[in-house]
């Protein structure tokens, strides 16, 4: 039987930390704690909406669940470092992708099907 997520490798600070696809539904209730799919999701033409707070939280309980010591703090100032001119962005597409099965997604570019 095909498994619903693939095994998701996650980077902070120059370390990597894996989320094996059988702990995927796990990690997603966390991220689910602080901030809905929907919520993230942002049609075509739309302005985005999210609260970097609540993104930096799910981030960080999502690295942590992985095996990171991270606070939200610490993600949340990251995403306010020099060079990091859209971090909110990639940490909401990053969370986007670990909740979308993997049957979902587009063959290649990682978006979810419309």
């Amino acid at each position: 039987m095909a498994r619903a997520f693939n095994d998701v490798t996650l980077k902070w600070k120059g370390s990597e930390y894996t989320i094996p696809s059988d702990q995927m539904l796990e990690a997603i209730n966390r991220i689910e704690d602080h901030v809905s799919l929907e919520t993230l999701h942002v049609r075509a033409g739309e302005k985005p909406s999210w609260k970097r707070g609540k993104i930096a939280q799910a981030y960080a309980a999502v690295l942590n669940f992985a095996g990171a010591k991270v606070t939200p703090e610490e993600v949340y100032a990251g995403m306010f470092e020099k060079g990091e001119t859209n971090a909110a962005g990639v940490a909401v597409q990053a969370l986007i992708f670990l909740m979308v099965p993997n049957s979902l997604l587009e063959e290649g570019d990682g978006e979810p099907k419309k």
